[in-house]
């Protein structure tokens, strides 16, 4: 996040670009003010937008989906958001640059091509989040697992140590996976670039621990 939202892109540095800015250029190509896009299109239009994003990109509509409706961000929250550093087309559309150029299509072309570049970065995002999130719902049903497992009896719970151990292994793994993609800025790709192989052997290690809690509950239930 910044700390001046009002900011534009034609007078900010040369690597704060905010989801408003890409929004702002949406706006721009509609309403035919793509040599003026941060001063003739408004926060509010922008805003208004955030809130039906369904005409936009697919995977810039996604991510601010959501961000609104499971991150519960509000709209000036997410138009707030900064996009990661690595963005090389956005320096193509910086307010004085687009107003220098007078043809209207070569405008939109770089317009277009900045969001494309945006909406292809919040497609590899949009999965790698969306994979971590699995993880994340596997691991909540594994931990219940086997706290109904440690529960049964002091025997049980013993013999569950191990895989306690794991799991809070697993915890501790899982969190600095969300931190790959969490952070002040949205992070440049190469951050979780392996982040997807990472959970996949999570995912693998959690259906192990599941397997031997099931089957201490097995055996408990044999027994009784």
């Amino acid at each position: 996040m910044v700390s001046d939202p009002l900011k534009s892109f034609g007078v900010t540095s040369e690597t704060e670009f905010l989801l408003l800015y890409c929004l702002q250029l949406f706006l721009s190509m509609e309403n035919d003010k793509t040599h003026c896009p941060y001063d003739g299109v408004s926060r509010e239009s922008a805003m208004t937008l955030c809130g039906s994003p369904a005409r936009l990109p697919t995977h810039i509509r996604d991510f601010i989906l959501w961000q609104r409706n499971i991150l519960k961000l509000d709209d000036g929250e997410i138009l707030d958001t900064e996009m990661p550093r690595g963005l090389q087309k956005k320096y193509a559309v910086k307010g004085a640059r687009l107003a220098e150029i007078e043809d209207k299509q070569q405008r939109e072309v770089l317009i277009r091509e900045c969001l494309e570049e945006v909406d292809s970065y919040l497609a590899r995002f949009n999965e790698v989040r969306a994979v971590l999130e699995a993880t994340e719902d596997r691991f909540m049903t594994v931990e219940e697992t086997l706290l109904r497992a440690e529960s049964l009896d002091d025997g049980v719970s013993r013999a569950m140590k191990d895989q306690k151990d794991e799991l809070e292994r697993m915890r501790k793994e899982l969190t600095e996976l969300r931190g790959d993609i969490e952070d002040i800025c949205l992070p440049d790709t190469i951050k979780f670039e392996h982040t997807p192989d990472k959970a996949q052997n999570l995912m693998k290690h959690l259906s192990e621990v599941n397997l031997q809690a099931r089957e201490a509950i097995r055996l408990y239930q044999l027994e009784i």
